[in-house]
Parts: structure tokens; C-alpha cells; sequence
């Protein structure tokens, strides 16, 4: 099974949602080129496959965030 999630450039605005932590297979989120908003859930530290957390949010075609989880310590 795919556990693989792209929702990359779907224009999605808000929060990231707290229940992608209950993905516990979850390798990869790509949430880039979305308007995404907020802290980043505690609960994405939780996964113990996720390897890749790509969220690169956009304001008025400026960028101004880039994360990727081998850069956070979430645990």
C-alpha cells in the first residue's frame, strides 16, 4: 500500500490538521504550494515513518516557508 500523501499545490487553506497523526504508516506529506497557516501539529512528530514532511506555503506568491522533517525535532 501507497503511504504516500501529495496535496501539493491543491490551494488548501488553514491549519494543518491534527488527525494526519493518526496516519501511523505515513512516509511522506507533501503539502507545498498550499496557504497553509499555523504551527506545524505535535502530533506529525508522533510518526515514527515519516521520513519526508515537505510543506513550502505561499502568501501572495512570496514564499515564506520551508520545512522538512529532517530538520525538526518533533520527537
Amino acid at each position: 500500500m501507497d503511504w504516500n500523501r501529495s496535496f501539493e499545490g491543491n490551494d488548501i487553506t488553514g491549519s494543518i490538521p491534527e488527525e494526519l497523526g493518526l496516519l501511523s504508516n505515513l512516509q511522506l506529506l507533501d503539502l507545498a504550494g498550499n496557504r497553509l497557516s499555523g504551527a506545524i501539529p505535535s502530533s506529525l512528530g508522533q510518526l515514527k515513518s515519516l521520513s519526508s514532511l515537505y510543506v513550502l506555503t505561499y502568501y501572495h506568491h512570496w514564499m515564506v516557508r520551508a520545512v522538512d522533517i529532517d530538520d525538526l525535532n518533533l520527537h
